[in-house]
């Protein structure tokens, strides 16, 4: 019979200690689940819509993304909070993209990028344009423009365009769309308009 104050064993010792552990990992897996749960939470509240350019990563070619709603409201790098859009980042070409590591080795995103979220639904038409604004490479640069629609935290390609940019200071109108007071996208076309020049008076005319 074990006695008063007795060391209870190692067994018993070891079962508690194992019982202790079991606890932290599985209030470590719920701390994990509850932060993935609010960050896809985030996500589902953050955009209705995203228009999102890409060009290759290796590109130290200066892509601009212009998007108009139907307010005339126009998000670009010098404006990128207007109305119920936003610009994430001005992505200036690959070399905003490296990072060193300790060790001297260099990570590199696969591609400059940059997206406009639009966190509500505004009716009528955007426009969507991209501008070339420095070109370092001597190639003609591909942009692939798409739109997608967020529902439930999945993000559906709604459409995809291909642009090529060939010089400095080129704009292109990669697409228009309509949206619908429910929210459905109608009306796509690629009647172009410019940003850049009208912005610049605008700009001007403020100085």
């Amino acid at each position: 019979m074990k006695r008063r104050g007795e060391f209870p064993g190692i067994a018993t010792v070891d079962v508690c200690i194992n019982l202790v552990l079991v606890f932290a990992v599985l209030l470590r897996l719920s701390i994990v689940m509850i932060n993935a749960e609010q960050q896809k939470n985030q996500l589902q509240n953050h955009a209705a819509f995203l228009v999102k350019i890409n060009w290759p990563g290796e590109s130290n070619d200066d892509v601009d993304l212009y998007v108009a709603d139907p307010l005339n409201n126009i998000v670009y790098f010098r404006q990128k909070q207007i109305g119920l859009m936003s610009l994430d980042r001005d992505d200036t070409g690959h070399q905003q993209n490296m990072v060193t590591l300790p060790d001297g080795r260099v990570v590199q995103s696969q591609f400059n990028e940059e997206q406009v979220n639009i966190r509500g639904i505004v009716e009528g038409e955007y426009v969507v344009n991209v501008h070339m604004y420095r070109k370092s490479d001597n190639r003609p640069t591909k942009v692939e423009i798409a739109l997608f629609k967020s529902s439930g935290g999945d993000q559906m390609e709604v459409h995809k365009q291909v642009v090529t940019l060939s010089a400095e200071r080129q704009e292109e109108t990669a697409f228009r769309f309509t949206l619908t007071k429910d929210g459905d996208v109608v009306g796509v076309n690629r009647l172009p308009r410019r940003f850049v020049d009208q912005l610049q008076n605008s700009r001007r005319r403020q100085l």
